[in-house]
């Protein structure tokens, strides 16, 4: 189909994890505040929601220009969202023909960076297309998304007292208080690790693991909570720091739930700063999944041998 065009406006990359800059667009609040700025405003209509397919919205620009459209989206978990909005009206003049802008959002796998493309979506290429196009990139839309997405990237670097949730699940093949007991010692992390000859762990009576690492780096865990619902669940809940400063991963919290007698559900959960760069998170992202896989081959196999 050789009269039907697609045609690139913006391509960015943000520092930022995807997953992050996805809760964020999710949020229906702030998605009004990161595209609201002096070269244009979006307004929604009665009912209508960023994230419901079919939602209607206006757009208002500099000397009274307008359009209005229809937004649908489609995803794949963990890995792309776009929007596609249907342009429905241009100055109040109906459209004859489909055009719509998209955007498009996508995990940077290398490095889990956001790559964030704006363009023009599929239409045919005809002088009716041509001049709708023409006319919207003379509203600025361009610049009207770069200062949006500049204003993402504005409040990410500046929520120092603002966090995103990092998660890990995974099964392991023993009971509920096998793995309970384990987690609890940081000493069976030491020894996963091949730390436990190195690592000077000292367990104090307020609850609180003292790590001493090599390169004088020392770590205090704090046990602060710990809940059980008899023999079905139970819960630690972990502060992280050093001479009360707290870590980047300062607060923890690992659920475990019995799902048969040789069977449990780990859900570990921390919290990380909402301004975190893509590459720290990434490191952090995939230590805490390795640290988790070599306790669940270490219990596994005393499980065996037992």
């Amino acid at each position: 189909m050789k009269d039907i065009h697609s045609d690139q406006i913006l391509l960015i990359n943000l520092e930022t994890p995807f997953n992050l800059i996805e809760s964020l667009i999710l949020n229906s609040n702030y998605f009004h505040k990161i595209f609201n700025n002096p070269n244009g405003k979006i307004k929604s209509y009665i009912g209508s929601d960023i994230n419901i397919n079919g939602s209607g919205f206006l757009w208002q620009g500099k000397n009274n220009t307008t359009f209005s459209f229809e937004c649908s989206s489609k995803f794949i978990p963990n890995f792309m969202r776009s929007y596609f909005l249907k342009i429905l009206y241009l100055n109040n003049y109906f459209m004859k023909e489909n055009i719509s802008i998209e955007i498009n959002i996508y995990k940077n796998t290398f490095n889990n960076s956001t790559i964030i493309e704006l363009c023009f979506g599929q239409y045919k290429n005809n002088d009716y297309t041509k001049w709708v196009k023409n006319k919207l990139l003379e509203f600025e839309i361009k610049d009207y998304f770069i200062k949006g997405f500049n204003n993402i990237k504005y409040y990410i670097n500046n929520s120092s007292n603002e966090f995103i949730d990092l998660h890990h699940s995974i099964f392991i093949k023993a009971q509920i208080e096998i793995v309970y007991k384990m987690f609890r010692d940081f000493n069976n992390t030491a020894k996963v690790l091949g730390m436990d000859k190195i690592w000077d762990i000292k367990y104090k009576n307020n609850s609180i693991y003292s790590v001493n690492m090599n390169n004088d780096i020392s770590i205090d865990y704090h046990l602060y909570k710990e809940i059980e619902n008899n023999d079905k669940s139970k819960t630690i809940y972990y502060h992280k720091y050093k001479n009360k400063i707290p870590a980047l991963n300062e607060w923890t919290k690992v659920d475990f739930y019995k799902i048969d007698e040789n069977k449990c559900l780990i859900i570990h959960e921390t919290k990380l700063p909402l301004n975190i760069n893509s590459n720290i998170y990434n490191t952090i992202y995939y230590y805490l999944l390795y640290i988790l896989k070599k306790l669940k081959c270490l219990i596994e196999s005393n499980n065996k041998k037992s």
